[in-house]
């Protein structure tokens, strides 16, 4: 029976050794998996960045074009102000110049009135030698008024100058003068206010219409720098959003990275385990034989009814105590608070939740489930502002069990361990925080099994 027991033990470790390859294949499977998911996205990111580049230039040319158009609007602008000022100068000007008409019309109306004045008073004069030389004449003064054609005719009749003074003459010729002037500086006058008026009104209109013009210049102008700020904005989302894809594919780029790296570590992880079993099964091979010798042994020493010799070849060795499997013994909870999130569809956020999200304040102590390797540490994303960072797991930690199983730790604050480290069951591997795609402090964490995720609160206690 003790043979057949360690038979067995030894069958019993070849079976768990024939599936650790399997167990370490279904990983790198689904790591190739994610990694051809990851390469497809970098694919269509690049796509994306490439539209969001050419996007960009063209809306750069548009604000270059319409930053030419602004400037030759302002330029417009310019012009028409400058065109303006000579407008309302010259308004001034007409205006003065309208002014001085004006004054010089009232210069001429007094000038009237003074000539009226005095055509009245010589007038009144000459009336008054009239009525004298009709008065004291030899010739009836009516018959020769009355037969007069004009002024003229009557002061010429040789009836008329037989009875006046060569003075009287001198005043006639006074009051005709007068006469002549005033009508002039009456059209004078006339002639100045038309003259004002017109320029006035021309200068008016020449300033109603520059301002006109300049109104309207106004407008394109503003309008033009509304199109220009709105093609602005729409540069500087376009910025962003080149912006944001470029940080997207450098993630997916680093995640990449991540998973090849992932890749070649079970690789070597695989030969490893193929030549620790092909030391195992030379091991299994020559105790076989030393079996076989042994139980020849014994089957010689029954034939041979030696009782002695009996007892010292068919003695059952001492057996060894039964393989571990390389865990470490039973499973610990990584940390003490409640379960948030448990593992299964999430309807309200959408998805399939693969891991417990475990309630936990930022620094809180994160411990190991159980012993292992370290395989994967992701420690540089922002404690609380960094969505995209880590694959959205932010700061995390993967350990490797050594029997197929595997535990993630997201969302980390601080990391406390480095890639290759050794770690024991309960041992402190980081602290709780709010890194990556995470909406409060908590502990993301996933258990793999052959390289399926499973519930982990059919290993830890939740």
């Amino acid at each position: 029976m003790g043979l057949l027991r360690r038979v067995l033990r030894l069958m019993s470790l070849a079976v768990v050794l024939c599936l650790l390859p399997v167990t370490a294949s279904a990983q790198t499977g689904e790591l190739r998996q994610d990694l051809d998911r990851t390469a497809e996205e970098r694919q269509r990111t690049q796509e994306e960045l490439r539209e969001a580049r050419a996007r960009e230039g063209t809306a750069r040319e548009q604000l270059a074009q319409i930053e030419s158009e602004m400037a030759a609007a302002q330029d417009d602008l310019d012009g028409l102000e400058a065109e303006l000022e000579r407008a309302r100068a010259a308004v001034e000007e007409a205006e003065q110049r309208a002014a001085d008409a004006r004054e010089r019309l009232l210069e001429v109306q007094d000038r009237i009135r003074a000539l009226e004045g005095e055509h009245a008073e010589k007038k009144a004069r000459l009336d008054n030698r009239i009525r004298a030389a009709f008065k004291f004449g030899q010739v009836s003064f009516a018959d020769t008024l009355t037969t007069a054609v004009d002024m003229a005719d009557f002061l010429n009749s040789n009836t008329y100058v037989a009875h006046v003074l060569s003075g009287d003459r001198d005043l006639i010729l006074s009051v005709e003068e007068l006469l002549a002037e005033v009508e002039a500086q009456r059209a004078e006058g006339q002639a100045l206010r038309v003259d004002a008026d017109r320029e006035t009104a021309a200068a008016a209109a020449a300033a109603e219409e520059v301002e006109r013009a300049l109104e309207e210049q106004e407008r394109l102008t503003a309008l033009v720098a509304e199109q220009r700020r709105e093609h602005a904005q729409a540069l500087e989302a376009l910025r962003e959003d080149r912006a944001s894809l470029e940080g997207h594919l450098s993630g997916l780029e680093a995640e990449s990275s991540r998973i090849q790296a992932q890749i070649a570590a079970i690789a070597r992880q695989q030969e490893e385990e193929r030549r620790r079993r092909e030391a195992e099964e030379q091991a299994r091979r020559e105790e076989q034989q030393r079996e076989r010798e042994a139980s020849d042994a014994c089957a010689e020493a029954q034939a041979s009814d030696d009782e002695e010799a009996i007892s010292e070849a068919c003695e059952a060795p001492e057996e060894a105590p039964p393989s571990s499997g390389g865990g470490s013994g039973g499973w610990t909870r990584p940390v003490d608070g409640a379960v948030t999130s448990p593992f299964g569809p999430r309807p309200s956020l959408g998805g399939f939740h693969y891991g417990v999200d475990l309630r936990g304040d930022v620094g809180t102590p994160i411990r190991a489930a159980r012993g292992g390797t370290v395989i994967t540490v992701v420690s540089g994303c922002h404690p609380t502002n960094s969505w995209t960072c880590g694959g959205g797991f932010g700061n995390y930690v993967v350990i490797a069990h050594g029997d197929g199983f595997a535990t993630v730790y997201a969302h980390q604050s601080t990391v406390a361990v480095g890639n290759g480290q050794q770690i024991g069951a309960g041992q402190t591997i980081g602290a709780v925080g709010n890194s990556g795609r995470s909406y409060g402090p908590h502990l993301h964490f996933e258990l793999y099994d052959g390289g399926v995720r499973k519930n982990p609160c059919n290993y830890i206690a939740c």
